[in-house]
């Protein structure tokens, strides 16, 4: 800014000086409290995992569905630098409990009955990620989604009291098998290493002759009968 000297009119001298006196008590501004991204725009998996990779201290999740694995890898790594996770999964839903494994002990899943629609979590406190967007690869960078981070002391405050809430009442991964909360896809079995659905059932079968024969070959042989008449 040109020294008031330097100014040679009074007009302009007179104009600056007015200036200076209105700008100079102003506060200086503070960054938005808002961000707002968009899919498939931007990639918002990156955005993601490079939120989760500054906490320091804690995260606290609710995810109606948790597969994307960039994600579940940045908050496996989180855990592994001592940061506090809680993550609150929704059981309809096929989370990557696989994937999942090394933070067994931080999931629970809410209790069977009206869906927990939530994308979002909160990074030590302080900044809340939600949207439209779910932690999975579709949801992040293929949909039409927005993504927001909000640093708004009193919506952080406001989502954490829901969130505990809804954590005293979920259960725990580990018990969730017991019916109350059992989630649509439990982890793989060690033994065959493939993944089990929860509720389902085999498929019907008819025994003949001592041997059990699938519906669809009993219905396959009574049309072949049927086309040679």
């Amino acid at each position: 800014m040109p020294h008031l000297t330097q100014v040679r009119t009074p007009f302009h001298r007179l104009l600056l000086l007015a200036v200076v006196t209105i700008v100079a008590p102003m506060p200086l501004i503070a960054a938005e409290p808002i961000e707002i991204h968009h899919s498939p725009i931007e990639n918002l998996e990156r955005l993601d995992v490079a939120l989760i990779d500054e906490a320091e201290t804690s995260l606290d999740v609710a995810a109606y569905i948790l597969t994307d694995r960039p994600v579940i890898d940045a908050l496996i790594l989180a855990k592994e630098r001592g940061v506090i996770l809680r993550i609150l999964l929704d059981p309809s839903q096929k989370s990557d409990f696989v994937r999942l494994a090394p933070l067994e002990e931080e999931i629970r899943l809410k209790r069977k009955g009206p869906i927990m629609h939530l994308k979002a979590y909160v990074v030590d406190g302080e900044r809340l990620r939600t949207g439209s967007a779910n932690l999975t690869a579709s949801g992040l960078k293929q949909q039409d989604n927005d993504r927001l981070v909000i640093s708004v002391p009193s919506v952080v405050a406001a989502f954490r009291a829901d969130l505990e809430r809804m954590w005293t009442r979920a259960v725990p991964i580990t018990r969730a098998q017991s019916g109350d909360a059992a989630p649509n896809r439990l982890p793989a079995s060690p033994a065959s290493g493939r993944e089990k659905t929860a509720g389902a059932e085999a498929p019907a079968v008819k025994v003949v002759s001592g041997r059990k024969r699938p519906r669809r070959a009993i219905a396959r042989k009574r049309y072949d009968q049927g086309s040679k008449k």
